[in-house]
């Protein structure tokens, strides 16, 4: 995949630095930006190549809401390279989630303050350039979601699965069958790769985006899609559609200020809000169709 590499340069004073950079964040994924750090001096944000939109970039930048703040930005390309490698080197710490479900680095041994026999499902997870090792909010959100679902024998569908953490924990939960896809092949060939060495078969992996939904046999009875924003609001006619009657919509990756947003959108399409959290920024949102 290859992604574009912004570097927001804010001035403005001491005391509104945090605000205004969590507010262009939240603006400029109108551009197609997704992940974003800070490295202290400059908010850096990402963005795929082929997503990038730069008259709206330069809309958010020309119509920021704080008069005081001035901004400026350098746009290049991000680096192309292995980042499995900095995960093999460093790893991640287990993360777990609800006491019940510990998510562990397979590349690592784990370590001695934690037993796997001391949750109910464990998921080994070795992140080979996807994103989704648990280590987001968002990820963790979904995760805790999964936990409060029934998927007893359900089938699933993992939109934009990346490393393929989703699907499996549904399968652990439960889950019969998950149809899970995503834009790039690497993921697609992750998530197989995960659901393998957890000992799963039942997670169907293909290449593409929401439009691969027509090859699924039938109605799925849950959705997962940990996806920025804009693909939410562009692909949620298609979940819908997808979906059986009664069937649960989770969704995360988008910031707690663009929930009302979603919210309007799936009540337009039909869906009813039954669930919603909070972690830090981040926001997910579970619907029934």
């Amino acid at each position: 995949m290859e992604y574009l590499k912004c570097r927001f340069s804010l001035d403005c004073s001491e005391e509104l630095a945090t605000i205004a950079g969590e507010i262009l964040a939240s603006q400029v994924a109108d551009a197609g930006f997704e992940a974003f750090e800070n490295n202290g001096e400059q908010l850096v944000g990402y963005v795929q190549k082929r997503l990038f939109d730069p008259m709206k970039l330069r809309e958010c930048i020309n119509t920021f809401p704080l008069e005081s703040v001035s901004i400026t930005y350098q746009i290049d390309e991000a680096e192309n390279k292995n980042w499995n490698e900095a995960w093999e080197s460093e790893g991640f710490a287990p993360i777990l989630i609800d006491n019940a479900m510990i998510v562990y680095d397979a590349k690592h041994p784990l370590p001695v303050e934690y037993s796997l026999e001391k949750y109910k499902y464990a998921i080994a997870i070795d992140a080979c350039q996807a994103f989704g090792t648990g280590t987001h909010q968002t990820t963790q959100m979904m995760l805790e979601q999964i936990l409060h679902t029934e998927l007893m024998e359900k089938t699933v569908i993992d939109a934009g699965c990346g490393s393929g953490i989703l699907s499996i924990a549904a399968v652990k939960c439960g889950a019969k069958h998950v149809f899970a896809y995503d834009i790039d092949e690497w993921s697609v060939r992750n998530t197989v790769h995960n659901a393998h060495i957890n000992g799963i078969s039942s997670v169907e992996a293909t290449q593409g985006d929401a439009s691969c939904l027509r090859k699924m046999h039938g109605k799925a009875d849950v959705v997962l899609a940990n996806i920025n924003r804009n693909i939410l609001l562009q692909d949620m006619p298609r979940f819908c559609t997808a979906l059986s009657k009664g069937g649960i919509l989770i969704i995360s990756g988008f910031y707690d200020e663009d929930a009302s947003m979603l919210v309007r959108q799936a009540k337009a399409l039909g869906l009813s809000p039954i669930g919603q959290a909070e972690c830090g920024n981040w926001c997910s949102l579970v619907f029934k169709q």
